[in-house]
Order: C-alpha cells, then structure tokens, then sequence
C-alpha cells in the first residue's frame, strides 16, 4: 500500500485455505470473512495480487519476490493506477524471461479519492 504522505509500507494478509471470497451484488461488496482493518484516506492506494506476481521464475529458477515488488511500487508513486499495474507486469515479464508462467498473474490497484474526485 502506498499512503497520501508518499510514505510505502508492504503489508500482507495472508488467510488460510482461499485467499478471500467477495461478491458484488448491486455494488455492495460482501466480504465472507474479515482478514483484518486498516485506515484508509484519500491518495491512499492498495495494491492487491495473487501470488503468482512474487512467485515467478527467472531462469535460474529465483523468485521475483517481495523486495523486487516493493522497489517496483516505490519507484511508481507518481504513476496512475493503470501505469503501475502495465511496469509491474512488464517488469515480471522481463525477469522471468523464457520461463514459461505457472501460475495465473492477477493485479488490481485500488485509488482512494476523495468525493470531489468521484464527481
């Protein structure tokens, strides 16, 4: 997650079994189970992703990991939702080069804005 204040803090959660059930039923979310709370405020961003992003193979058999993934977030701070989604994903797709992809790759970006924004 990337705050308003520029500040970029990584925080997992994690739950066992499947990872989360959400149903959109007339744009309300309903969440199967709650994980957990944080604070959000306007500027704010999530960065949600399955874990076929850290795990993908260079040839030499590393993982793209979590550390690789927070520089690419921190050096995306200026970045619209979607420009940070396509370096990310090219970014993969460049370190795990010739390695064919084992598992599904899903991102989204979600932007905190304030109601004046959403007019």
């Amino acid at each position: 997650m990337m705050n308003a204040s520029n500040r970029l803090f990584l925080e997992i959660l994690c739950v066992s079994g499947i990872l989360m059930s959400i149903l959109l039923v007339n744009n309300i979310f309903l969440y199967k189970q709650k994980v957990g709370e944080i604070h959000l405020d306007p500027g704010d961003r999530i960065l949600l992703y399955t874990d076929g992003v850290v795990e993908a193979h260079d040839k030499s058999g590393g993982l793209y990991g979590n550390d690789r993934l927070e520089k690419m977030l921190d050096s995306s701070r200026n970045l619209t939702g979607e420009q940070v989604l396509q370096q990310i994903l090219n970014d993969v797709n460049v370190f795990a080069a010739g390695v064919p992809q084992f598992d599904d790759i899903t991102m989204i970006v979600l932007s905190i804005k304030t109601q004046e924004e959403n007019t």
